[in-house]
């Protein structure tokens, strides 16, 4: 799971980004949309977390609280940014979501 810095600046992107929380075949947590076959990599805000309960993945929020499971319907706010940090969920085009915007 790619997550922000605390010192990373806010993304300030509004874009909408709906669909199906999944795991990639490379072990990423990422969204399933209606347009693509891929699904689309996340880049979570800082202190967003992972963790697989009864085997499904769960995300939480920065402040503790469950998010979304993997299956359940999600929307993000944020937006695409190309980068190739230092991660093998952030390779190519990803999803930078806006954690205070994020809702399921």
């Amino acid at each position: 799971m790619v997550t922000r810095e605390a010192d990373d600046p806010f993304p300030g992107l509004f874009a909408h980004l709906p669909g199906t929380l999944v795991i990639t075949e490379g072990n990423c947590v990422g969204v399933k949309t209606a347009k693509n076959a891929k699904p689309e990599l996340i880049a979570w805000g800082h202190g967003w977390s992972a963790r697989e309960e009864n085997g499904r993945t769960a995300v939480y929020d920065a402040e503790g609280k469950l998010f979304a499971r993997e299956g359940d319907k999600v929307g993000l706010a944020g937006g695409y940014m190309d980068q190739s940090a230092d991660h093998p969920c952030a390779t190519g085009r990803v999803f930078e979501a806006n954690g205070a915007q994020a809702a399921p």
